[in-house]
């Protein structure tokens, strides 16, 4: 396990918080291609992670559960970063994100229909159903205007946010990044725990092109260099 290296999360913090306001600001033709080469990134690597994965649990080559490492691992973060560039290719446009209905609960608060979306939604996760409660002061004159806010706000400050990424769901630490550089607009610190440390090599490669921009940083440790970073004034 890495030992704490103060000094070298001081840098990684650094260079992220010189960066924020840039990624704040950043036009959307500017990320589409960040996000594009993860996406691509991630084909690329997805036989090696899946092979890590397997080798790190101790799965047989053979067994069915290589397929749920395929299915949480690879395929969803595809998943995820392609919808994601649908979403960013329709703002670039002008329009808002495809949503489903909008309707109204009895005291006239609007709530937005999101998933299931499409045909491939009802019929791989049927049942399951996603929706957005909008705050009291968006009414249907004003719904469009606050689809995807952050977007259309060009007055935006930075942030730096840290993702503690654990669990045994390989894509959840890196869909956790991309919620807070997607939805929120904020740089990133990304401490891999040491359960799941044999993926980092992968995600630096998936994530090369954020790391290279200064837009995240991803780092390994243990409790220590988490309670550092949770605790840490720049963050």
């Amino acid at each position: 396990m890495p030992v704490l290296d103060e000094s070298t999360l001081d840098k990684s913090i650094a260079t992220l918080n010189t960066r924020k306001d840039e990624w704040a600001s950043l036009p959307i033709d500017e990320r589409i291609p960040l996000f594009q080469g993860a996406s691509k990134k991630t084909a690329e690597v997805a036989d090696n992670w899946v092979a890590t994965a397997v080798k790190a649990k101790s799965i047989p080559e053979n067994s069915p559960l290589v397929g749920e490492e395929w299915a949480s691992g690879p395929w969803a973060l595809i998943y995820g970063i392609e919808s994601m560039i649908g979403t960013l290719q329709s703002l670039e446009k002008g329009n808002n994100p495809p949503i489903g209905k909008v309707r109204k609960r009895p005291g006239g608060q609007l709530i937005a229909d999101i998933f299931p979306y499409n045909i491939y939604h009802r019929l791989l996760l049927s049942g399951i159903k996603a929706e957005v409660w909008m705050q009291d002061d968006v009414i249907e004159d004003n719904f469009a205007d606050n689809v995807a806010k952050i977007y259309k706000n060009k007055d935006q400050s930075g942030h730096l946010s840290l993702v503690l990424g654990a669990g045994n769901i390989a894509a959840i630490p890196p869909l956790d990044v991309l919620d807070r550089l997607f939805a929120h607009l904020s740089v990133c610190i990304l401490k891999v725990h040491p359960v799941n440390n044999y993926l980092k090599e992968i995600f630096d490669t998936i994530f090369d092109g954020f790391v290279s921009a200064g837009y995240l940083q991803i780092v390994s440790g243990g409790a220590d260099v988490g309670k550092y970073l949770c605790q840490h004034e720049d963050i």
